[in-house]
């Protein structure tokens, strides 16, 4: 059968393609890393799926106790009544109830122990994420948010430590998350940097927050922290550490998950308030990772063989040029 050229080099042609594609894939399969640089990718290094039953796991979380903050209403226990897991869902329940002294109680868990002593974990930077289906009932105020591990301690203490709220939802303005950021100025006094998100801003038909499950999270970064509700960047602030008293964004900082009722900013308590729940699907904590890049004896020997393979249908292409030519 006689070959025409036109036919070897479309044979050529085929035989390049296949080698770029075995090329790709091999890229692909190693991360994606590129040969002159180094690229990153998030890898979760901590987190809380809750698919089990029972008490929030003492390993990953203690307990606040008591009325703490802001002028809320509620008082914070570790009863199950107020806290579990069940189904898959960490459920954070506010009940209207007298208890010492209160008039509600609800709960709030920290990775910290709850006498403060233990670190169960803490993280500088990453990405903290959440995914939450928020209360509608008036007065409840829940929020994902960090402190500085020296909160505690006479070296640090509230704003000094820092604070980063991941989200903050008021169930009083059922259409906007909030995301803040709290902390000493270069004077010692408390600084606010206050981001929000509404999703009627882009979908005049959105639905209240509290209709759907959401995620929220930030990026953290040493020179910025990022805000975002379902993927959708909605906030940036630069750390500047010369507006500060003292960085604490470079610092370690432990995780709180909370369902307040009235205070501050979560008044007025609805008059027919009995009970609210905050659901968690997952609480997951990435850091950026190196991505390993493909082995240089590898990648040698599958250059070598691409070379050899189009050498090879060179020289027959030319060897049926001069036989048929």
């Amino acid at each position: 059968m006689r070959h025409s050229s036109a036919s070897t080099r479309r044979g050529i042609a085929s035989s390049v393609v296949v080698l770029i594609t075995i090329l790709s894939a091999w890229f692909t399969v190693m991360g994606g890393s590129s040969v002159c640089g180094t690229e990153y990718q998030w890898q979760e290094v901590w987190g809380d799926e809750f698919d089990y039953n029972g008490a929030p796991d003492p390993t990953k979380w203690g307990y606040e106790i008591g009325q703490l903050r802001n002028g809320e209403a509620q008082y914070y226990t570790s009863r199950p009544d107020n806290v579990r897991v069940a189904n898959g869902t960490l459920i954070i329940e506010a009940q209207k109830e007298s208890y010492n002294g209160a008039q509600y109680t609800s709960a709030s868990i920290q990775t910290l122990s709850t006498d403060r002593q233990t670190v169960n974990f803490s993280t500088i930077g990453g990405r903290l994420e959440v995914r939450a289906k928020l209360p509608s009932v008036g007065g409840t105020w829940p929020a994902f948010w960090t402190m500085g591990t020296d909160s505690w301690t006479p070296q640090g203490g509230w704003p000094k430590s820092g604070e980063i709220d991941v989200f903050e939802y008021i169930a009083n303005t059922p259409y906007v998350v909030f995301g803040n950021l709290h902390y000493a100025g270069s004077d010692g006094l408390p600084k606010d940097n206050v981001g929000s998100y509404d999703p009627r801003s882009t979908n005049l038909s959105a639905d209240p927050l509290y209709a759907d499950w959401h995620t929220f999270r930030v990026d953290w970064y040493p020179d910025r922290i990022e805000w975002y509700m379902d993927d959708i960047l909605y906030h940036m602030v630069t750390i500047d550490p010369s507006q500060m008293t003292d960085n604490p964004f470079n610092k370690p900082q432990y995780l709180i998950l909370n369902l307040a009722v009235g205070g501050s900013w979560g008044s007025p308590i609805d008059a027919d308030f009995n009970s609210a729940e905050l659901l968690v699907d997952y609480v997951r904590v990435s850091q950026l990772m190196a991505i390993p890049e493909p082995p240089v004896t590898a990648l040698f020997w599958l250059g070598l063989a691409s070379t050899a393979l189009l050498v090879g249908l060179s020289a027959k292409s030319r060897a049926h040029s001069r036989l048929h030519g």
